[in-house]
């Protein structure tokens, strides 16, 4: 098991940008989104979600596979969707990811609304 730091995180946010070079969200979930923030140290995978125009979905899981591929560890993708009920209004809970790290053209990077996600845990 690869245990994921910060540097590890924001190695496959880098990588997968350039690698994709097209647009959509990314959205980091639960413990990813602690290690990101420096909250704390690791966590034992990177968890995120993704919104992409369904017309660039085959480019972007190619991408995400080749990333993987690349840096030696999978990641967990997953849409809260399918796990519980979204609450009405979500999106405009997320969280911009502080850019200082990142050199993102194309990907925007946020963490999930954290209410969902605590509500993940409950349910």
């Amino acid at each position: 098991m690869t245990l994921i730091n910060q540097i590890k995180i924001i190695d496959f946010l880098n990588k997968l940008d350039l690698n994709f070079n097209k647009s959509g969200d990314i959205y980091l979930i639960g413990e990813t989104s602690a290690v990101f923030e420096g909250w704390q140290p690791w966590a034992d995978e990177l968890q995120f979600s993704a919104k992409i125009d369904e017309q660039h979905l085959s480019t972007f899981n190619h991408s995400l596979m080749e990333v993987q591929k690349e840096l030696g560890f999978e990641v967990l993708q997953e849409s809260l969707a399918e796990v519980i009920p979204l609450p009405e209004n979500f999106e405009a809970r997320r969280i911009p990811v502080n850019p200082i790290s990142l050199k993102n053209n194309n990907l925007r990077f946020y963490h999930f609304d954290p209410y969902s996600v605590a509500f993940r845990f409950i349910a």
